[in-house]
């Protein structure tokens, strides 16, 4: 039998999901049956070839549609057309797809058109997947829509392989017959583990000696388990107080070690122009360290971090999800509003594009008696985009110069201080030069702490 297996990804990709998928084909080989692969248009072809053998098994690559961003639509339509062309030239007699439910509902619309058997394989529910990366919420459209589209699925397929027994009884209890689910775990081919000789320089090297240490190879998604793995370790009586504080004391001397070495680092670049991010970072440390402090966005491109002395969870709240152009005030004054009773000095690292987006929220700040503290990282560009420019030029063949075009936000410089004054907010700078820095984030933080007011200090960075 000649079994077109229709994946998202394959070898020789190196993931968990891929090397299943390869371990499967192989196996239905070496019992007589002759699989083939088709990938649908996310995986990534090496040299775009449409059709390469691994492992003497033909791959057949699905070329993705010339569409912005990435249509599921399209892709599913793209991804049917290239299954009915594949399926009709290797002659197949049944489909084996392969979850997400981008593969699975192309795939089964294919087998109906060809009139053969369509399997229909779960590793893991896209939804629940895209609960835990926190895309989505259980509450929102799209995971309601996930979740009946892949039933849907489920129920019109002539047989669901699962991966788990958990993913049984998720099934099961949507109402899905127990005869047309199938758990195939996962495993492992033990002949190609080899075991080798304890690599005792490592050992010394990560203070390991006299330990046992277990390897994992895979994701942190909550499904996966690894707290359990914690878990049951620390029930059979390891982990024990000796042993955590050994560890605690190791992180403590690394962490000790790492501190001196940024703080050299900012003490070295203090007199470079413009303003190196260490240096930034280490005077404002020196001038809000012992205030109630929280950090609403930005982290000086980890400086803060290298830094700062992180000891509470409310002290950093600067996440901000898919990081959209002008996200940054915004968020920073929520963060401030809900920070406000409390008396905490609330720092908002502003980048200078960003801010371009939504400089009105500057006066929404002042209008609302929402005090915060801005320091402007103002390298005068689009930083990120200046890294892409760059690279594309390279990429196409043209002159990296020209990167610049579109992107530098220098002629003319603009007037944040004069900006945000005009929105009622007290405002210095642009400062340029190290010993500038205390002065300044000190008169701020006494407009922030002591009068309630929006303070922003505008610091002329370099690029990183």
């Amino acid at each position: 039998m000649r079994v077109l297996h229709l994946l998202d990804v394959s070898a020789p990709t190196i993931a968990g999901y891929a090397s299943r998928s390869r371990a499967i084909v192989n196996a239905q080989r070496a019992i007589g049956l002759e699989p083939v692969v088709l990938t649908s248009v996310r995986h990534k072809s090496r040299n775009g070839a449409a059709l390469e053998e691994i492992d003497g098994i033909r791959h057949y690559r699905t070329l993705r549609p010339v569409v912005p961003g990435r249509q599921p639509l399209t892709e599913m339509a793209c991804f049917r057309q290239r299954i009915l062309e594949v399926a009709r030239i290797e002659r197949a007699q049944l489909l084996h797809a392969h979850s997400p439910i981008l593969t699975g509902l192309p795939s089964w619309l294919a087998a109906r058109q060809l009139g053969v058997g369509c399997v229909y394989e779960i590793r893991s529910l896209w939804e629940d997947a895209a609960v835990e990366r926190g895309d989505i919420s259980e509450q929102s459209l799209r995971y309601r829509l996930t979740r009946g589209a892949e039933t849907f699925l489920t129920r019109r397929v002539d047989a669901v392989v699962l991966i788990c027994e958990g993913l049984r009884r998720e099934l099961g209890g949507r109402g899905l017959p127990a005869e047309r689910l199938y758990v195939v775990p996962n495993g492992v081919d033990i002949t190609r583990f080899v075991p080798r000789a304890s690599d005792d320089a490592t050992r010394a090297r990560l203070g390991l000696q006299g330990r046992t240490v277990v390897g994992y190879i895979g994701t942190f998604f909550g499904f996966e388990g690894v707290a359990d793995l914690v878990e049951a370790r620390r029930r059979e009586g390891k982990g024990s107080p000796d042993e955590i504080e050994a560890r605690r004391a190791r992180l403590t001397a690394k962490s000790a070690a790492n501190l001196v070495e940024a703080q050299s680092t900012a003490r070295d670049k203090a007199g470079e122009r413009p303003l190196h991010l260490a240096t930034v970072a280490q005077e404002l440390w020196d001038v809000v360290k012992d205030t109630d402090w929280v950090v609403g966005n930005g982290d000086l491109r980890g400086w803060l971090e290298r830094l700062w002395d992180f000891n509470s969870p409310h002290q950093g709240q600067d996440t901000r999800g898919g990081a959209g152009l002008g996200q940054g005030l915004p968020h920073a004054i929520g963060v401030a509003l809900a920070n406000r009773d409390k008396g905490r000095l609330t720092i908002n690292i502003q980048s200078d594009g960003d801010l371009l987006f939504t400089p009105s929220a500057i006066w929404t700040a002042v209008h609302h008696r929402i005090p915060l503290l801005i320091v402007m990282y103002n390298n005068r560009t689009y930083g990120n985009d200046l890294g892409h420019q760059g690279m594309m030029a390279r990429v196409r063949g043209r002159p990296e110069e020209n990167k610049t075009i579109g992107i530098d936000i220098n002629d003319p410089v603009v007037d944040f201080v004069g900006l945000a004054r005009s929105f009622g907010a007290w405002a210095e700078g642009p400062i340029e030069r190290a010993e500038d820095l205390r002065p300044a984030f000190e008169r701020a933080k006494r407009e922030v702490v002591e009068n309630g007011r929006v303070a922003l200090v505008d610091l002329y960075t370099q690029v990183t």
